[in-house]
């Protein structure tokens, strides 16, 4: 069920220009959708945008961000009243909508682009769902694939940059909905979006399955030191999770089974300024695993200890 919702859409279009989205893109979304929307922002643009920054910055901004594909317009901004109080909602409020004419320009451009890809997706509908079906048996749940058909996926604006893609997932009031962030994705590249949603339901499948998400959890906590390493902005669990999902898509063997992509091999993980790339981590990882990802698929196998097992032993010979 894919979406595109406008006001959403403006949601982060307000929040990248006002640097308030933790986003790596968010210097060049800035530079482009400003460039297209009428050039650098005025002066009483740039005041506007600190005092969003300062009322977001000073709330809880991942949920207020959800409510903006959760909620319709009254019950949104009744439900803003509550969470952050009435003068600071009114004051986003009117702020928000003094960019409504800055954004429709932009709007103008990008709606078109993601009613292709929303195109697109809709065509790759049986393909996704035999996926699914192997993930689901590889993270050992019985969940139909109803289940996930029904999920919200909501198609939202990135920038014109290749690897500008971004997919996460919000539970809210046990009503669980997807992001895509991807307008800028060239039709050469529209099999990417397919992974980049896959990796996203295998979060999900994996999450439903208590014995592996504890399992996840304790082998985090036993090597907690050497993954915390590899980044400093997720959680030990969320690092070997994000790395188990890797192995498998889109960086892992599923690229090539159902893509036709050949795996980056990788057989070093690169640091900058001492700093370790998770990117690489992730692309080392699913380089080092292809065989033994394969493997699990062939034979129908779902992820056990011993798969994590290989998968801390690679992580130690990085």
């Amino acid at each position: 069920m894919y979406n595109i919702n406008k006001n959403l859409n403006k949601f982060v279009f307000v929040g990248e220009i006002c640097h308030v989205r933790d986003n790596p893109w968010n210097k060049e979304r800035v530079r482009q959708w400003l460039k297209e929307s009428g050039g650098k922002l005025l002066q009483n643009e740039q005041s506007m945008s600190k005092e969003i920054a300062t009322i977001l910055s000073g709330s809880n901004f991942n949920l207020i961000q959800a409510y903006f594909f959760i909620l319709k317009k009254n019950k949104l901004w009744n439900t803003l009243n509550k969470e952050i109080g009435v003068i600071k909602a009114n004051k986003f409020r009117k702020f928000f909508e003094n960019f409504t004419q800055r954004f429709d320009i932009l709007w103008e451009q990008k709606k078109l682009r993601l009613l292709k890809i929303k195109n697109y997706l809709n065509s790759q509908s049986k393909k996704i769902e035999s996926i699914l079906a192997i993930i689901n048996r590889l993270s050992d749940i019985k969940k139909e694939i109803a289940y996930f058909k029904q999920i919200p996926v909501h198609l939202v604006i990135s920038s014109k940059r290749k690897k500008d893609v971004i997919g996460w997932f919000s539970i809210l009031d046990n009503k669980t909905d997807l992001v895509l962030e991807c307008s800028g994705v060239l039709i050469k590249n529209y099999t990417f979006l397919n992974m980049i949603l896959l990796h996203e339901y295998f979060h999900l499948a994996l999450r439903t399955n208590s014995e592996i998400k504890n399992q996840i959890e304790n082998i985090s906590k036993k090597n907690q030191k050497m993954l915390s390493v590899l980044s400093k902005d997720i959680t030990p669990s969320q690092i070997l999770e994000e790395l188990l999902i890797s192995s498998f898509v889109p960086e892992g063997y599923f690229a090539t089974k159902y893509f036709n992509k050949k795996i980056k091999p990788v057989n070093s993980v690169k640091r900058k300024n001492g700093i370790v790339s998770f990117v690489s981590a992730r692309q080392f990882c699913a380089y080092k695993l292809k065989n033994i990802a394969k493997k699990y698929i062939n034979t129908k196998k779902s992820i056990d200890k011993k798969y994590l097992s290989s998968l801390i032993d690679v992580i130690k010979n990085r």
